[in-house]
């Protein structure tokens, strides 16, 4: 089963698996998520939500395979053909394909069968600034050296949506990188950039080290600003990185992002997508205790925050009948 259905991930990926029908999958035993590049946030939590589906199969029969992808993009367009039962992904990009709009603007594919499951952790704009480079606040970032992040990442995203909220170009800055993550703590810590943002669920192993070795800060999002930004981009929610997270952070941080969606397609067995939602809901206590960026979401917000496409028929009845609609 694993080698035939990486086989048709293959010839997906490709471009030939149109004729792929999701009523193949409705017979299945197997299910499979997709998650992201082996080693990242995304496989981890896909992982996790497996061994949750497996825990329970001899009550419902299906078992789950955390397919390794290239991310959100790749899951959207394999869900949708009906390669993969379900897929991660990040609720910007959620919100794109559903609307037709930004990157989805053009494409010509549609993304009218896909379908809400439940949302999961968030994902915060990170704003990380020198200590003695005296940015207090967003607008203190005009006329500095700044790290734009790489196009397709979420750092970038948050950037854009960032200075179309402000009205700001690349000519207000000093200096504009375009460093991957990999690369922009090392420019920053070496004195060539002011600030730098990271895409993070909290405490963040290199959120911590640079804000330890390099002398830096966190910068917080006004509320008058988190308004405008959430006007013109409905998939963020607003959040805060707790106080004394970190050991440089005595105060809370108020700020935006993202969440994790998981999706699935409107011709996914109504049944299988309810075992799945079950699976996970009457056993979030053990999910959390797997991802500690989980420990604050509660169960009220995951049917709701991040989730732009209708939710699935198998999901709506779950919740009905958990009382959490």
């Amino acid at each position: 089963m694993r080698i035939i259905r990486r086989l048709i991930l293959w010839i997906a990926f490709a471009g030939l698996a149109s004729a792929w029908s999701g009523a193949n999958v409705a017979a299945a035993a197997e299910v499979a998520i997709g998650t992201g590049e082996p080693g990242s946030s995304y496989h981890q939590l896909g992982r996790a939500l497996c061994r949750l589906i497996d825990a329970g199969s001899e009550e419902h029969g299906l078992t789950c395979e955390p397919l390794a992808t290239p991310g959100g993009l790749f899951n959207l367009s394999n869900v949708r053909g009906g390669a993969i039962e379900f897929g991660l992904v990040p609720s910007d990009l959620h919100y794109y394909a559903v609307e037709h709009s930004g990157p989805f603007e053009f494409v010509d594919a549609t993304y009218e069968n896909i379908r809400s499951l439940f949302s999961l952790y968030a994902e915060f704009f990170t704003l990380v600034a020198h200590q003695d480079a005296g940015i207090a606040g967003l607008d203190d970032l005009k006329g500095r050296r700044v790290n734009n992040g790489v196009w397709g990442t979420a750092e970038r995203g948050f950037v854009d949506s960032l200075k179309a909220a402000k009205g700001w170009s690349t000519k207000d800055f000093l200096l504009t990188e375009e460093l991957p993550v990999s690369q922009q703590s090392l420019a920053f810590c070496h004195g060539g950039l002011d600030a730098i943002v990271y895409s993070a669920s909290h405490p963040d192993r290199d959120v911590g080290r640079v804000l330890e070795l390099c002398d830096a800060v966190l910068v917080s999002v006004s509320a008058n600003e988190l308004a405008t930004i959430q006007e013109r981009n409905p998939f963020y929610v607003a959040g805060e990185i707790p106080a004394d997270i970190y050991p440089q952070t005595t105060e809370s941080v108020a700020t935006f992002g993202i969440k994790v969606t998981l999706i699935s397609s409107e011709e996914t067995d109504a049944e299988i997508v309810y075992e799945v939602v079950k699976a996970v809901f009457e056993n979030l206590d053990r999910l959390k205790r797997s991802n500690r960026s989980l420990m604050p979401v509660a169960p009220s917000e995951m049917t709701t925050d991040g989730l732009t496409a209708p939710l699935h028929e198998g999901a709506k009845r779950y919740f009905e009948e958990a009382g959490l609609m």
